[in-house]
């Protein structure tokens, strides 16, 4: 089975290493990546695979982005029902900018 995982960043370098992470949990052959640089660019991404019906397993964002955050990404993702079946983790190394209201409201996965 091959896995598709979305990777939604603003910064190159930690684009970089969260992809290189990404990678060395699976083989080539089993693993599709793709990137948008920010939350409205993620946003299309879903839209477009759930339009395919080629939907994400995975969806990994930054919490905090410009033109659209994580946040709303998936908020907005979930209203629409592009990412109901799909694992989604909100990143940050900010830990006083999360909001637990914005988190319970988005029914995410995770947050790293």
């Amino acid at each position: 089975m091959t896995c598709r995982v979305l990777l939604v960043e603003d910064d190159p370098f930690q684009l970089k290493i969260l992809r290189r992470k990404v990678e060395k949990l699976s083989s080539p052959k089993h693993i599709i990546i793709d990137i948008a640089e920010n939350g409205s660019a993620g946003f299309e991404k879903l839209l477009k695979a759930n339009a395919s019906k080629a939907h994400y397993h995975v969806v990994l964002s930054d919490y905090e982005m410009p033109f659209m955050d994580g946040c709303a990404m998936l908020l907005l993702a979930r209203r629409i029902r592009a990412v109901e079946c799909t694992n989604c983790f909100l990143l940050t190394s900010n830990v006083g900018s999360l909001k637990p209201q914005d988190l319970l409201e988005l029914a995410s996965s995770d947050i790293m």
